[in-house]
């Protein structure tokens, strides 16, 4: 029943009205010998154990006890960092030309994370139809809106907004092969994947 209430599950953030209710819980029964049937074929079983029932304050607070034993050397950890995050964090100046929105990421790595820390970008391949799901969400998104390609280089300042120059893959492409000269030439580690970092 605790799926019924919580935010966003059976709700949807709204009250929950009688016969809504009533439909779900009939529809739970109903279905059950499925499900019965599906934790037999694969040999699971999906019932709540005791750790999911014996969430009380003294069991978080073990939990967090325990977690303050772990040791952890801050020291020789490594930052990564999502290379599209980083894209929209740096907000861009007006007036400047690449080459300064360029020295802004580099001083936004430099001083919000260590200097172990690894900048991993998103791939663009050329042909959009030979990737995966991030490929096509991404021409999908691009048919929705896109800005017109733009021919730059470091010495340039930008016509368009940020927001509407990073909607064009190929732009964004392009920023990201000038970012890691300019990362790579600093000493900051730097990776662009073949496509989608997340994978």
């Amino acid at each position: 029943m605790k799926n019924a209430k919580t935010f966003g599950a059976l709700t949807h953030g709204c009250r929950v009205s009688d016969s809504v209710l009533a439909r779900w819980t009939q529809e739970m029964t109903a279905l059950q010998h499925i499900c019965v049937g599906i934790e037999k074929f694969f040999g699971v079983d999906l019932t709540s154990s005791d750790q999911h029932l014996k969430i009380s304050d003294s069991r978080v607070q073990r939990d967090n006890d325990d977690c303050r034993k772990m040791d952890f050397n801050a020291e020789s950890s490594v930052f990564i960092i999502d290379g599209g995050y980083l894209l929209h964090r740096v907000i861009w100046n007006r007036v400047s030309t690449f080459s300064s929105i360029c020295d802004n990421y580099v001083t936004y790595v430099r001083t919000k994370c260590k200097s172990t820390a690894l900048v991993i970008f998103n791939g663009y391949p050329e042909n959009e139809t030979i990737g995966g799901t991030k490929s096509a969400e991404r021409a999908r998104k691009t048919r929705k809106q896109m800005s017109s390609e733009v021919m730059f280089d470091e010495t340039m300042i930008p016509k368009v907004s940020q927001e509407k120059f990073l909607t064009n893959p190929k732009n964004k492409d392009r920023l990201i092969s000038i970012l890691m000269n300019k990362f790579s030439s600093l000493n900051i580690a730097c990776m662009k994947a073949d496509e989608d970092a997340d994978c």
